[in-house]
């Protein structure tokens, strides 16, 4: 009887994950084939709308030249890029000064004490600055390998495209810890760029991504969320859902450095957790059963090949071959030239460091709760 109901719990977590596996694999390649279709029409777009290109920055002296030198080096002939300091206490804006001295296209702001501190404060004046209304963002630590990344964007917004979904890589260094975040970053990139094309928009990252100026006014901009540091991305579509053409531009790809080590990872997740409670229900619902079901496949490997299920276990084995093939397909669909699939295999030590990851990072927003709680109760003593 136990054994009975085992595998009817069994066949359902991996007939779940390989129903999920197969409807990427179909989203996959027709995002595959539109792209071909694109690129063979691609040479008959003549004018493209002009673009703001919107960077916050705050301290990044050591590394915003790489940027800068990265956006001169694009292809498209019609674009501005707004840059705004955030109160940086290093060089940064001498560098970003300097630079727009030099090169027209790039315009210098430095916050003043009126307008607010904060990234969301620093987005905000760069869009009221842009002269275009098309506008698309990435953030000061991103790297751009492709030089067509803005027209990318451009061809999208010709088509109608009103809120447009990049792709946010991360580069592969030393370490396990680096092929984990990598990994776990592209696969979350699997996960938003398929949501995406198949209507179901829940997560986009600001280190690539696109919004018109009317949609962004539209929603009030910022104004809603302002006091979060998080949630310049995604809570900025959870508004536009419904109200906005979305469209997933997975070829349109900004690079980062993976965290060093384990610790900074765990701050980067309760970074992007604190805004998560306020995504759709069916996201949330999703992405938890997603993961759950995830983590049961090993076990459930183990068990069947202890029992000798030959159903079972091919069952399984197949969903993470679908994963290797889906990875591969995403490889293709973002046009992106580095084997992001090599480490397929480590998916499962992978969702396990995560879901531990994740549990690290509630540790810490219930701390930080504790702590503001405490502060709260004593100014109101002392009061």
């Amino acid at each position: 009887m136990i054994v009975e109901l085992f595998f009817l719990a069994a066949i359902g977590v991996v007939s779940f994950q390989l129903m999920l596996q197969c409807l990427f694999f179909i989203t996959i390649r027709k995002g595959i084939i539109k792209r071909a279709l694109e690129i063979k029409n691609m040479s008959e777009t003549v004018d493209l709308p002009p673009v703001s290109v919107v960077i916050a920055v705050r301290n990044e002296a050591l590394i915003i030249k790489n940027l800068l030198c990265d956006l001169s080096l694009q292809s498209s002939a019609s674009f501005e890029v707004i840059l705004i300091d955030d109160h940086s206490d290093d060089d940064t804006f001498s560098i970003i000064q300097q630079w727009s001295l030099k090169n027209p296209r790039f315009i210098a702001h430095r916050l003043n004490n009126g307008e607010g501190s904060g990234k969301k404060h620093a987005l905000a004046k760069g869009i009221e600055m842009a002269q275009f209304e098309h506008l698309i963002f990435t953030d000061a630590d991103c790297r751009i390998y492709d030089s067509n990344w803005i027209e990318r964007f451009q061809h999208a917004f010709q088509k109608g495209g009103e809120f447009l979904i990049g792709t946010g890589a991360f580069t592969e260094e030393s370490g396990f810890i680096s092929r984990f975040y990598q990994l776990e970053a592209f696969k979350s990139a699997m996960l938003y760029q398929c949501a995406a094309a198949l209507g179901f928009p829940y997560m986009c990252v600001g280190r690539s991504m696109g919004l018109t100026k009317t949609k962004f006014n539209e929603v009030g901009g910022f104004e809603k969320h302002t006091e979060l540091q998080s949630g310049s991305d995604d809570l900025l579509l959870q508004a536009l859902v419904g109200k906005a053409k979305i469209v997933a531009l997975p070829h349109a790809v900004t690079w980062s450095d993976t965290p060093s080590s384990l610790r900074d990872w765990v701050f980067q997740k309760h970074r992007h957790q604190s805004v998560s409670h306020l995504y759709p229900l069916w996201a949330r619902l999703g992405l938890v059963g997603y993961e759950c079901t995830n983590l049961m496949l090993f076990p459930i490997l183990l068990v069947a090949l202890f029992l000798s299920s030959k159903l079972l276990t091919g069952f399984v084995l197949v969903r993470y071959l679908m994963f290797y093939v889906n990875l591969s397909g995403l490889k293709k669909w973002a046009d992106i030239n580095r084997a992001i699939d090599k480490d397929w295999y480590l998916e499962i030590p992978m969702s396990y460091l995560n879901a531990l990851i994740s549990v690290l990072s509630l540790a810490i927003k219930k701390i930080e709760w504790t702590k503001r709680s405490q502060i709260q109760e004593q100014n109101t003593i002392t009061s």
